[in-house]
């Protein structure tokens, strides 16, 4: 898969709150210069099925070329992972 159309968000989950569906999280990240909301669903991959949960550093990674929802402000997140201490966070290896 071309993962050159993917941009990276890096920061602290600082909430996470349930979306409209029983199966969708809106995930707030606080990057160095703000907060980034995203919509994760079934579909989106968690790396090592990792627990998303407050307080831990993560990588989400969402396709720039997709248009974003005008209804409302999240990002669809397709693929995100959590990022421990050392860990790489390069596209081409997700």
């Amino acid at each position: 898969m071309d993962y050159s159309s993917y941009q990276q968000v890096t920061g602290v989950i600082q909430e996470i709150r349930r979306g409209n569906s029983c199966c969708d999280l809106l995930i707030s990240i606080r990057t160095d210069n703000e907060t980034v909301n995203f919509m994760v669903s079934g579909d989106t991959k968690i790396v090592d099925n990792t627990r998303l949960r407050r307080g831990i550093r993560v990588a989400a990674f969402y396709d720039a070329n997709l248009p974003a929802p005008d209804h409302t402000p999240e990002d669809r997140c397709p693929v995100s992972f959590c990022i421990s201490a050392g860990q790489d966070t390069e596209k081409n290896s997700p």
